[in-house]
């Protein structure tokens, strides 16, 4: 299978924002943000000042070896993932990141982009380093909201897992009863190639499993394994104890505020920070829900008056019980460099966004401050698809704006009748008025100038009538638009964020991912189409 591979400039897409385009282009603005942009030669230096504690490489390993007994793999070879977990226990051993919650069947797309990203950019840093460079994925199990990762598209058809859960970490969610899900995702898809073996892959790994942490994992594994991915649940009273100095600076001295409000103030003069740090950034795990802690009135609460604390007893519970302190989205990002010996995270837009607001809560709170990388922005275009575009001169850009706005567009371009010339004749003849009053009174100008934007939108109005009174004579031409622009930005949510792995694996197997590993590289700071899938 043939497939091209186009290139085009992020900033030439309206729904990525300036932070994100300006980062990609190594902006000075962003220069007091970052340690380093990111490059080969960055990441080298990175590696070269990385310092990670021997005892916390053990602890590692015993954790995660832990979770990987736990877990129930289906028709997978663990023979390089085990070796990878081993090696963390070396000096010379350090870790590529990147992350995501936990959403079901690993969609949308754009999370399997983030997989290959941190598998590809480990294998490359690996050769050219000559150091042992670990790909690894983040579960966010901690997190709660459900309503976030419980539904998927597939087909045009929205499935959602409609499962009570009251607020629990949606790591702990248990996947009994998934399979009845899974089949009637199965009765509405057509047959196929991969129809049998899809179903089966995700029977197998999330039925088997006790919850969503484990059935995460197992799913990445089945397709990844060989790669040598290493899945990580933080969740673990082992790997928290070394985060309990930073629990109690940011409780108790509201450490994590102080520094990130400084950091946003500066950002805010060029940009939009994505997040606000709060006085206090943690959460309270208790009865597998996840709570945020306050202070109020001279005490220490969860947010539902479950419970509360002295100032004393709080800093007794985090010496005791860790594991019961979950970070937000602020400090998540501090207990992730804290406990790994990372060099670099890939991140999506609003990831890396509001990672730049931390560098000086890291620094002074002394912990490394990874390279941070944009993960792959891909697009997917079918040939015929590409073909009937360049037939029409439509450029596959024109598709990323709203249906109606597009069809009218490219109509206008299609249609027989509209009113370029007297559009143009109308302006020239307005200049050779302009020129005459000059004349007789400069003052004129004004009032010609009121009367040409009246003008011009009498004759707008009458061209849209003329261009739409035109829909008739090329209904299969939008038509084929239209379902072109529903593949690419569907209800105005782009192609990678809309769709799940599924769709392409149902189409091609594990022939899709082969592709992807051959035209995915982190590094290029660009959108890619794929012109052919």
């Amino acid at each position: 299978m043939r497939i091209e591979k186009e290139k085009i400039k992020l900033k030439d897409f309206s729904f990525i924002s300036n932070l994100v385009t300006d980062y990609s282009e190594n902006n000075h603005k962003l220069k007091s943000f970052v340690t380093d942009f990111p490059s080969e030669k960055s990441i080298i230096k990175k590696i070269k000042n990385r310092k990670f504690s021997s005892s916390l490489r053990s602890d590692l390993v015993k954790v995660l070896k832990k979770q990987y007994s736990n877990t129930f793999f289906y028709n997978s070879n663990l023979e390089l993932v085990n070796k990878n977990i081993n090696k963390i226990s070396l000096s010379d051993t350090y870790t590529i990141t990147t992350g995501h919650q936990l959403c079901l069947f690993s969609n949308p797309l754009f999370l399997i982009y983030k997989v290959i990203d941190v598998i590809n950019l480990s294998k490359k840093i690996s050769k050219i380093s000559n150091k042992n460079i670990i790909p690894i994925f983040w579960l966010a199990s901690e997190d709660h909201d459900f309503d976030e990762i419980k539904e998927f598209n597939l087909y045009e058809n929205k499935h959602v897992w409609n499962k009570k859960t009251s607020n629990k970490q949606v790591g702990l969610i248990k996947t009994k009863q998934i399979e009845v899900f899974i089949n009637n995702i199965f009765q509405s898809i057509e047959d196929g190639p991969y129809k049998k073996e899809l179903k089966k892959i995700l029977t197998e790994t999330y039925s088997k499993n006790v919850n969503l942490s484990f059935a995460t994992r197992s799913l990445l594994t089945f397709f990844f394994a060989k790669h040598g991915l290493v899945i990580l649940d933080s969740n673990d009273s082992i790997l928290k104890k070394y985060f309990k100095s930073i629990i109690k600076k940011d409780i108790i001295e509201n450490t994590s505020y102080k520094f990130v409000s400084n950091q946003t103030k500066k950002m805010s003069k060029f940009y939009n920070p994505v997040v606000k740090p709060r006085n206090i950034n943690f959460f309270y795990l208790k009865n597998e829900k996840r709570i945020r802690i306050i202070y109020d009135k001279n005490k220490y609460r969860l947010v539902d008056l479950s419970k509360s604390w002295t100032e004393k007893e709080i800093v007794k519970e985090i010496e005791i019980n860790p594991e019961k302190f979950s970070p937000n989205v602020i400090l998540r990002t501090l207990f992730q460099e804290k406990i790994l010996p990372n060099i670099v995270y890939i991140g999506g837009p609003s990831e890396i966004s509001y990672w730049l607001q931390f560098k000086t809560l890291f620094s002074n709170l002394n912990v490394s401050y990874p390279i941070l990388i944009n993960r792959s922005f891909i697009l997917n275009m079918d040939k015929d698809h590409i073909k009937f575009l360049h037939k029409n001169r439509i450029k596959i850009i024109d598709l990323i704006s709203p249906l109606d706005g597009f069809l009218y567009k490219s109509l206008y371009k299609k249609a027989a009748i509209n009113l370029n010339n007297e559009v143009s004749n109308f302006t020239e003849i307005l200049k050779s008025i302009m020129r005459k009053s000059k004349k007789i009174d400069n003052s004129l100008d004004i009032h010609i100038l009121a009367q040409e934007k009246k003008i011009e939108k009498i004759l707008l109005n009458v061209e849209r009538k003329i261009i739409k009174n035109q829909k008739k004579n090329h209904i299969e031409f939008l038509k084929q638009l239209s379902n072109i622009h529903s593949h690419v930005y569907n209800n105005n949510i782009i192609q990678e964020r809309r769709f799940t792995f599924l769709y392409y694996y149902l189409k091609y197997g594990n022939k899709f991912f082969d592709i992807l590993f051959k035209k995915l590289d982190c590094l290029e700071k660009e959108y890619i189409i794929l012109k052919g899938l």
